[in-house]
């Protein structure tokens, strides 16, 4: 707990790493889908404790900047033609939206940091993504 009280470097590094692709699965594993999806949440979760931590301390900007990496997080898996992984995705994005209303709630956020929420929030297309999982998983059904 006391890395996430911290402060938000967490979402300085996730913005500032590039992603890589795991070779091998760790052990006990039986699915790479399953592994990321996993890591998914965590990183999700911890973002969400890191952007309540901040709103608490008064730091809207490092609340905007830890909401917007975990926008990112919903961005990211948008061409996996999985369903598990759509449904994954509206999940972390069902978390945002209680965290984008607490940080609407904030006197310190500025017009600024809202408008690009406000942007980030409409780059987010969940049908799309989601009729692809689903002629995938009817392909796949066949």
């Amino acid at each position: 707990m006391t890395e996430v009280a911290e402060g938000s470097n967490f979402s300085g590094r996730l913005w500032n790493t590039k992603p890589r692709i795991h070779a091998e699965l760790p052990s006990g594993s039986r699915s790479l889908t399953r592994f990321n999806l996993l890591q998914l949440r965590q990183a999700e979760r911890q973002l969400a404790a890191t952007v309540l931590c901040d709103l608490h301390r008064g730091n809207a900007a490092a609340a905007t900047a830890n909401l917007r990496a975990m926008l990112a997080l919903v961005k990211g898996p948008t061409d996996e033609r999985l369903v598990i992984s759509q449904l994954v995705r509206s999940a972390i994005a069902a978390g945002a939206v209680g965290l984008t209303w607490e940080l609407l709630q904030s006197p310190g956020v500025t017009d600024t940091q809202l408008a690009v929420l406000q942007n980030d929030w409409a780059e987010l297309d969940f049908l799309q993504a989601m009729e692809n999982a689903l002629s995938m998983h009817r392909a796949m059904a066949k």
